[in-house]
């Protein structure tokens, strides 16, 4: 059964400097886009086709969080993303870094649920903040839905090849 996890990270990884208008010293902002990856996770499970698609690549895709706060201190966000991630680590099952874990039959059928899970982090971004314009997006490349689709494709594939061993 394959697995999908989103990691959030602690948002210490990123940021831009700006100079305060005030005072002219250079200041650590937090970054007007932030990066969430999409990955599988293997399930303790080390043969069959779920673990061949994860040696292929654990990486399935980002979304990037627009910040809409253009003067945000890179600690307050920090301190905004660990927030967020404690908060959603707590509604659902954790992966081994503590992220957030979905399960299903396939890769296809626990895209929603993904959908559904940043959809949750934006509103929570919003509602800590105050500001309803953060936003999210996969930005160029091919789409998280895509590559999943390509994991079931692979797996459908390597069952029939099986399939096919064993007749024999």
């Amino acid at each position: 059964m394959p697995n999908l996890f989103i990691d959030i990270g602690s948002g210490s990884s990123s940021w831009r400097t700006g100079q305060d208008e005030l005072t002219l010293e250079y200041l650590e902002l937090a970054p007007r886009s932030y990066q969430i990856c999409v990955g599988t996770n293997s399930g303790n499970v080390y043969l069959g086709p779920y673990w061949e698609w994860y040696i292929k690549g654990w990486y399935q895709g980002s979304w990037f969080i627009r910040n809409p706060i253009k003067r945000m201190l890179r600690s307050d966000f920090k301190k905004l993303v660990k927030k967020i991630n404690k908060t959603i680590s707590q509604k659902y099952p954790k992966d081994r870094d503590n992220g957030p874990l979905f399960t299903g039959e396939t890769y296809s059928e626990m895209y929603p649920q993904l959908v559904k899970c940043m959809d949750e982090i934006i509103e929570l971004f919003k509602s800590e903040t105050g500001n309803n314009n953060w936003s999210y997006d996969e930005g160029i490349g091919e789409s998280i839905k895509s590559k999943l689709e390509r994991g079931d494709k692979f797996v459908e594939n390597w069952n029939q090849r099986l399939a096919a061993l064993k007749s024999y």
